[in-house]
């Protein structure tokens, strides 16, 4: 039997998550088995090193040249035929809806009403907190007269999805999805092995965040940890933000640190003189603080270190690794600041109004009520989470428990020091991440979604709007006015 001959989509393959899987799925996959190609908006790094093409007009961005729907769908099709050596038998389409194209989202809907097999292997979401780039599929009119919103995601025999976690899949299924057409496939989490002598790691006693400074990334919360009285650790963190929108934020988080006194490096290995390796392996346990994550690689990939993970667990995204057996004892939900120690009423506007015109650019009815029963439902019993504060009000806070030692204690869950997990707990979840979330899981995973894909293909197409999933992105538990 001939390999299948699979070409894979995306904007762009810069460094990150999503360029990552694609190489994982092209290691995984004996050649026997699938021939793949990657179609590209953007030129590759020169080290990339799967056969592919790029297709002007596919990224994102202002200098990405227009393009003709009926060109871009050309050029997939006699590109994939090129690279895989004859027609393509599935498209592996890498976050079609997140709103950063609507040419390319357009050209997919139209292969995918042409009866082509698809995977569409969503990532991303525009309804999660992303009303800018719903607006942009919004104002996107379809031959049918409808907006690319209305008709963004397919109900056909040829159409399936893959979702990184049972939460997205859950709420595909209430909007409709069947779920013949819908399949979990978690990333696989391998790293490095770690090339440092225990030598090398002497007197680095500290928590190390290995994240870049992004707002979501919740840095203020670090600090928060740094300034507890019961740490008697150091905290690093290792990545200044790229994103230049974001620098002002991580320059005001360094002016704190350093005008407090607080026992916090960042770009640790740097101020360290360390590798990335080095720092990892001198750390006594690693941390995250993140408020929003995707698949959540993170919490998985600190036991695959040897280290225990600690701080916030974020409930709707690692309730899959939990029911594999993984254990995040002693990372905490919340940490609940009664309103008395905020100026709530400001507190109140700068709610509403965050949410306000996130419901608004959705353009969905009834706002104003959604606002208000969104409000309390994210204050509960007076208390309101940190890390649903703004960064300037949670800077404020800092200020007010550097001067009450008493109140940090009694707000805190039981500090990271204490949270760090056993030799054994550490060891018993490595040994389920390598096992579940191995290349050998992910390319099963994937190549029963392949099997599936190239059933029966449909003699009709029906669509989902975009709308119906709003209401479960925009919820309490994902709200944050650091999004």
């Amino acid at each position: 039997m001939s390999p299948l001959r699979v070409a894979v989509l995306h904007y762009h393959l810069r460094g990150g998550g999503v360029t990552n899987v694609i190489k994982h799925m092209y290691s995984s996959l004996p050649e026997d088995d699938v021939r793949f190609g990657v179609l590209t908006g953007e030129k590759p790094p020169i080290d990339f090193e799967m056969p592919h093409a790029t297709i002007a007009g596919l990224s994102y961005g202002k200098d990405t040249p227009n393009i003709r729907v009926e060109d871009a769908k050309l050029s997939i099709l006699e590109k994939a035929k090129q690279l895989l050596g004859g027609a393509v038998d599935i498209l592996h389409v890498h976050n079609y809806s997140l709103g950063k194209n609507a040419v390319y989202s357009e050209a997919i809907l139209q292969l995918a009403e042409e009866g082509f097999p698809i995977v569409m292997h969503l990532h991303d979401f525009c309804e999660d907190y992303r009303p800018t780039n719903f607006q942009l599929l919004k104002q996107y009119r379809r031959l049918s007269g409808k907006s690319l919103t209305e008709e963004l995601y397919p109900i056909a025999e040829n159409v399936h999805y893959a979702l990184l976690n049972a939460r997205d899949h859950d709420y595909l299924k209430a909007v409709g999805v069947a779920e013949n057409n819908l399949h979990l496939l978690p990333n696989p989490v391998i790293i490095p092995d770690l090339e440092i002598t225990k030598s090398s790691a002497q007197n680095f006693d500290y928590l190390l965040y290995p994240v870049r400074a992004i707002p979501r990334k919740n840095l203020a919360e670090v600090l928060y940890w740094s300034a507890h009285p019961d740490e008697s650790l150091r905290f690093g963190v290792t990545l200044a933000p790229k994103n230049e929108q974001y620098l002002a934020a991580y320059q005001e988080v360094l002016k704190f640190s350093v005008d407090q006194g607080l026992p916090i490096d960042f770009e640790a290995g740097k101020t360290w003189g360390k590798s990335f390796s080095e720092v990892i392996s001198g750390a006594s346990a690693i941390m995250s603080t993140s408020i929003a994550e995707g698949f959540g690689l993170a919490y998985l990939e600190s036991w695959l270190s040897g280290k225990s993970l600690v701080g916030r667990k974020l409930p709707s995204i690692m309730k899959d690794f939990e029911q594999n057996g993984i254990s995040f004892d002693g990372m905490y939900e919340a940490i609940n600041i009664p309103l008395e120690l905020l100026d709530e009423a400001h507190l109140q506007t700068e709610i509403k109004s965050y949410a306000s015109k996130a419901y608004e650019a959705y353009a969905l009815e009834g706002a104003e009520t959604k606002v208000e029963r969104l409000y309390h439902e994210i204050i509960t019993n007076n208390r309101i989470d940190f890390g649903k504060l703004n960064l300037r009000l949670q800077l404020q806070l800092l200020k007010q428990l550097q001067n009450d030692t008493a109140l940090h204690k009694e707000l805190s869950a039981k500090p990271l020091i204490q949270q760090i997990s056993s030799d054994t707990t550490i060891e018993k979840n490595q040994s389920i991440i390598k096992t579940a979330y191995s290349a050998k899981a992910f390319s099963k995973r994937l190549m029963h979604i392949y099997q599936q894909c190239m059933g029966p293909r449909s003699s009709s197409i029906e669509y989902i709007n975009a709308e119906k999933l709003i209401p479960y992105f925009l919820n309490a538990e994902g709200f944050s006015l650091l999004r």
